[in-house]
């Protein structure tokens, strides 16, 4: 894989992001006139400080420049995220990587806006969606990556990081009353291992954090684009996908009765098996067992996402779950409802039921993910988000609905 990026020796300022953009344009935007150009700063990320900058009105060819957010080098991989870059321009996926500085990176824009809890199910985008999420599946890059799932490996590297305590008086004690001790995450990534590897999901090339600000539409083009490429790696087919259904319920406002119901899922999974049977000349019909099983497996490795971004919350808040059984604090009912609604699928065969099966288990991975993502998060963050809260809710969603994750059983 060729590097034809630029590598600068700069360090910027997060508090001067358009004197910041203004010298990573000096590199590669040198013809720009500077007294001519614009700047867009970007809110919705909870990691980093993104602020873009475009000549006149020209706002399709901006350029990004990206400031990595306080001490995330802990969980992610930066030389990775520079190949995942790469890979995926290459494929038609993502944007040019332009230039790399000593804090951050610069990168093209994918023209289109984020998505909102209403589009994302929207009968016009989420077959769209599934259909981009099968092609990045069918990536294969070598040069860097191995070819095995970096759930497990992930969340263990992220174990060794978490905080002991908080300076702050008020979020230790908060954190010592609500979170869970190191011992305890320790038992529950080991039962979670138990549970998720016997069940076999595929292993593919996945984003691994597909929040509604992750995903772009371009209505001009009628496209949505996947960014920022972090946590890019090889895991499990249906965690890929239990962790975009977790995401339905928001991020600054969490909503956990927006976590798609049982039909939405089934015709999500439905686009995505024939696109995905499409990409690799699979001639053969998709099964009622092929989506149920998907469905189980997506939704039991969602649990594992939420419990270990709340530990990367509660980490990031030092310094400054969802499926039908995660997102349902007050609303018991509609819980055992989509159960029982489950219990009834297996119990026959149609036409969506298989991979909808499989995603329903991948929840409870997530959830443990988003948990332990929380802690860290809320350690050593600037960003203005409360990361202890929201990974404190993603522990108590988790542990109170892990066992009835755990009954769900895939069709046979």
């Amino acid at each position: 894989m060729a590097t034809d990026y630029l590598k600068l020796d700069l360090l910027l300022d997060e508090n001067k992001l358009q004197e910041g953009a203004l010298a990573v344009l000096k590199h590669v935007r040198p013809d720009w006139d500077r007294a001519n150009v614009n700047f867009k700063v970007f809110t919705d990320g909870i990691s980093n400080k993104l602020i873009g900058a475009y000549l006149g009105d020209d706002k399709r060819n901006m350029v990004l420049v990206r400031i990595f957010g306080r001490k995330t080098e802990l969980i992610i991989n930066r030389e990775l995220e520079l190949k995942a870059f790469q890979v995926l321009y290459e494929a038609g996926l993502g944007p040019k990587l332009h230039a790399t500085f000593k804090n951050g990176i610069s990168y093209g824009y994918m023209p289109g806006s984020i998505l909102s809890t209403e589009s994302v199910r929207s009968d016009e985008l989420y077959p769209i969606i599934a259909k981009e999420m099968a092609r990045l599946h069918t990536l294969k890059p070598k040069d860097g990556f191995k070819n095995e799932p970096a759930l497990f490996v992930t969340l263990r590297n992220w174990l060794k990081v978490l905080p002991e305590q908080f300076e702050d008086e008020k979020k230790n004690e908060r954190y010592v009353k609500e979170g869970p001790s190191h011992e305890r995450l320790e038992e529950e990534m080991k039962q979670l291992e138990e549970v998720l590897l016997p069940l076999k999901s595929p292993v593919v090339f996945a984003h691994n954090d597909l929040l509604l600000a992750n995903i772009i539409h371009d209505k001009q083009e009628n496209k949505v684009y996947f960014i920022d490429y972090e946590y890019a790696n090889y895991n499990f087919q249906a965690f890929e996908i239990g962790n975009h259904f977790d995401e339905y319920c928001g991020v600054d406002e969490v909503d956990y009765n927006l976590y798609p119901e049982k039909e939405h899922q089934l015709k999500w999974i439905r686009e995505y098996l024939k696109a995905w049977n499409e990409l690799n000349s699979i001639a053969e019909p998709i099964t009622d067992l092929q989506v149920e099983k998907l469905y189980v497996l997506a939704n039991k490795f969602s649990l594992f996402e939420g419990f270990s971004i709340s530990m990367q919350l509660y980490d990031s808040f030092k310094n400054t779950g969802k499926n039908e059984f995660l997102w349902l604090r007050t609303v018991d009912d509609n819980m055992s409802f989509h159960f029982k609604a489950l219990k009834a699928a297996e119990s026959r065969t149609i036409q969506v039921p298989t991979c909808y099966a499989i995603s329903r288990v991948l929840p409870v991975g997530c959830s443990l993910l988003l948990g332990t993502w929380g802690l860290i998060q809320a350690h050593n963050s600037t960003i203005d988000f409360d990361f202890l809260d929201y990974g404190i809710a993603r522990f108590n969603e988790y542990f109170k609905n892990k066992e009835k994750f755990f009954a769900l059983k895939l069709p046979e």
